[in-house]
């Protein structure tokens, strides 16, 4: 009886130690097989193929799923199901046997879900790779580095709040900061004394490639110098449409003109040495030299004077001809209307006024026989002003009387001849009030002869003046 209840609790305890089993590898074996070889190889007491599984006590070595999968079934293997979307662990399952489901297998160099900058830097790291260039470079040219030291300060956006700035110099144009986190990141350049401060905004973000690398170009600008330059005249007003000229010793020219307030802006001017002049027509040149620096932006005030002018002409009739005239006198309105006198007047009506300065002037041509013309016109500085006057004749008239001697009555229908031998001979009658007129006459001396039936003739002589009238009283 002892021998049957000892031998059922030993097959008892091997049931339980069947229970329990440890992983190896992919297979499921007991945790404490027999010392000598284990029950995969030696299991020849159970009976494979007849369906049933049969446990056997431990010395013996039972049926199990290493020896007889046939009555025992497959055993089950460590690794859990990759891509069911659930990450086993307690099966094996992690990031770095399948990531469909798990994830965080760091130093594997991809920066997977679940993985970071702080938790994985090995993988979460990238490195930007940076250069300056001139901006002003054409296309062809746009590998072009600026050879130079220039500090560069790369801040990132989460970085900002704890004062983090990454800093270093480029070396022949180039810079770089390696084992960044990804962020946004903010780069500038610091130009010195030639260029323009500038920054460039990169983006490292997580890339399914190793390592992850990130190239940025700033460009820079040669910092803007510019001349600025206001002429005035003799220092006073500001001329508009002056032409400047700006000349460096390199070989360039800039030219502008001035605006309406006097002013010609150069801007984007290379440093060098400079000579400007200001030239306007009928004005003296004026010019300032100077060296212009990288960044200055200089502003110079250059006075210009008027050139002395002149007035010339001729004076003419109404048929075109020259004349000998006797004057031309002229008054400057700029002058307060003093009086500018005239050189000599030659016979054919030519004259000049020299030496003058520029303004607005009023003047008057007089001739003998003539009616005088005026003109007005400007002067400009450093010009001849040129007029021609046409002169009128300054036609005049006479006017008689006639009446009888014997009764101071006026005498009707007596004949008048006017005579300015050879050229003109002129007939009025006398009206019923003895009265004779000649008009349209031209300046001269004229001879009346005066006759009536039945009274004696009578002569008489008048100068008719230019523009005037003369008259006569004849008694017959």
């Amino acid at each position: 009886m002892k021998t049957i209840f000892f031998a059922f609790l030993l097959f008892a305890f091997s049931l339980i130690a069947l229970t329990k089993a440890d992983c190896v590898g992919s297979r499921l074996i007991r945790a404490n097989p027999p010392p000598d070889v284990p029950c995969a190889v030696n299991c020849t007491r159970g009976v494979c193929g007849n369906g049933i599984c049969e446990k056997l006590p431990a010395e013996l070595s039972e049926e199990n799923c290493d020896n007889c999968p046939a009555d025992c079934g497959v055993c089950p293997t460590c690794a859990g199901v990759c891509g069911n979307h659930r990450c086993e662990a307690d099966l094996g399952e992690s990031a770095c046997t399948c990531r469909e489901d798990c994830s965080g297998c760091c130093e594997d160099g991809i920066c997977g879900p679940g993985e970071n900058f702080r938790h994985c830097p090995t993988d979460c790291a990238g490195n930007i790779y940076g250069e300056v260039y001139p901006i002003s470079l054409i296309p062809a040219e746009v590998e072009a580095v600026i050879n130079g030291s220039f500090a560069i300060e790369c801040s990132s956006h989460l970085s900002l709040a704890e004062g983090i700035r990454l800093q270093t110099q480029t070396v022949q144009g180039k810079f770089s900061f390696l084992g960044l986190i990804f962020d946004e990141y903010t780069c500038c350049v610091s130009g010195g004394a030639t260029y323009i401060n500038n920054c460039q905004a990169i983006h490292l973000g997580t890339s399914p490639s190793a390592p992850s690398n990130y190239s940025i170009r700033i460009p820079l600008k040669t910092k803007i110098s510019s001349i600025t330059v206001r002429v005035v005249e003799n220092g006073m007003g500001w001329l508009r449409a002056v032409n400047v000229s700006c000349a460096a010793s390199s070989g360039i020219e800039l030219s502008a003109a001035t605006d309406p307030h006097g002013v010609a802006h150069f801007f984007d001017v290379k440093a060098d040495s400079y000579v400007c002049t200001a030239k306007n027509i009928g004005y003296n040149t004026s010019s300032i030299a100077f060296t212009l620096a990288t960044g200055n932006n200089p502003f110079f005030t250059l006075s210009i004077s008027p050139r002395l002018s002149n007035i010339v002409g001729q004076i003419q009739n109404i048929e075109g001809a020259g004349i000998l005239a006797q004057s031309v006198a002229c008054t400057a309105a700029s002058l307060n209307g003093a009086a500018v006198n005239t050189t000599a007047i030659d016979t054919t009506g030519h004259f000049a006024i020299i030496n003058i300065t520029r303004g607005e002037y009023s003047c008057i041509a007089r001739a003998a026989g003539y009616l005088g013309a005026v003109a007005r016109f400007c002067v400009a500085p450093g010009t001849n002003a040129s007029v021609v006057f046409h002169l009128r004749r300054a036609y005049g008239a006479i006017a008689g009387t006639i009446q009888a001697s014997s009764t101071n009555q006026p005498i009707a229908g007596a004949v008048v001849n006017c005579v300015n031998t050879p050229y003109i001979s002129l007939k009025e009658t006398s009206d019923a009030s003895g009265k004779v007129h000649f008009i349209g006459l031209i300046p001269a001396t004229y001879l009346c002869t005066i006759q009536k039936n039945g009274f004696v003739s009578s002569n008489t002589t008048v100068t008719v003046g230019a523009g005037g009238s003369a008259s006569f009283a004849v008694l017959l």
